[in-house]
């Protein structure tokens, strides 16, 4: 949304540091990958146990050519062949069932090598020629992804630290999910159930609820039926108590009047 980098993150006083920007915050939901996370906030810890962390490179090409393969049944498919400069590709065409190849290209690295890209699509035309999945096919579009990090390596020692300085962060208000914040292999739906499940936690609804529809007199049907407009479960809706609620906002209103 800004479009600015974060630099650093100040836990205590709740204030995130970017290139030209500072911003405070309440609570801090972080999906950037875990050992970047770490690194905003304290260097110097990070440094003690970003060994614990290890991870791989991926660089991703996407290629569009003026005609189909021949290969035209498969999706995806790997090649265990170190002779070979990718170790996976896969086939939008055959997916979209479109009548011109369109690919994906993945080539690993370890975190610390150099990627030259146009090296590299050299040497991926020149592999996909040698496997005959192109043959007199021209080039017409492609695009390159750099993903850093790729696949994370989980390790019990990883995960041991993981897991105690997430609890230790949520305490200070800092939430870190998804496949890179909270440093775990899964998929686009996982990423997803994490943050419903976060917002279930936070109770973002009914704290909605309470400083908004409240203050008026309406009954309680009709609030139930907007919270589920709002998105939450019916489950949830059955078991909320809006006259205790009710209650509690008023009192909560009238101490701070007082104050």
């Amino acid at each position: 949304l800004y479009n600015e980098e974060v630099k650093n993150i100040d836990a205590i006083n709740k204030v995130v540091k970017t290139n030209n920007m500072e911003f405070e915050y309440e609570y801090l939901i972080n999906t950037a990958p875990f050992n970047k996370l770490l690194q905003y906030i304290d260097q110097q810890e990070y440094n003690s146990i970003k060994n614990n962390f290890s991870y791989n490179k991926v660089l991703v090409f996407n290629l569009g050519f003026d005609k189909k393969s021949k290969i035209n049944d498969i999706h995806w498919m790997y090649i265990p062949d170190k002779s070979i400069n990718f170790y996976r590709i896969g086939f939008y065409d055959n997916i979209l069932d479109s009548d011109k190849l369109s690919m994906y290209v993945e080539i690993g690295y370890s975190p610390s090598e150099k990627i030259d890209i146009n090296r590299e699509l050299n040497l991926t035309m020149e592999n996909l020629r040698q496997m005959e999945i192109v043959d007199d096919h021209k080039l017409v579009s492609y695009s390159s992804i750099i993903m850093d990090p790729a696949y994370v390596h989980i390790t019990k020692d990883g995960q041991k630290i993981k897991d105690a300085k997430k609890n230790e962060l949520a305490n200070m208000g800092i939430y870190t999910i998804g496949r890179y914040g909270d440093w775990k292999y899964c998929s686009i739906e996982d990423s997803i159930m994490d943050a419903l499940s976060l917002a279930r936690n936070f109770n973002i609804v009914t704290v909605w609820l309470m400083e908004n529809l409240l203050q008026f007199n309406y009954p309680e049907l009709l609030i139930k039926i907007m919270l589920f407009r709002f998105g939450l479960r019916l489950l949830d809706i059955v078991e909320l108590n809006i006259s205790s609620l009710k209650g509690n906002w008023s009192e909560e209103k009238s101490c701070h009047n007082r104050e």
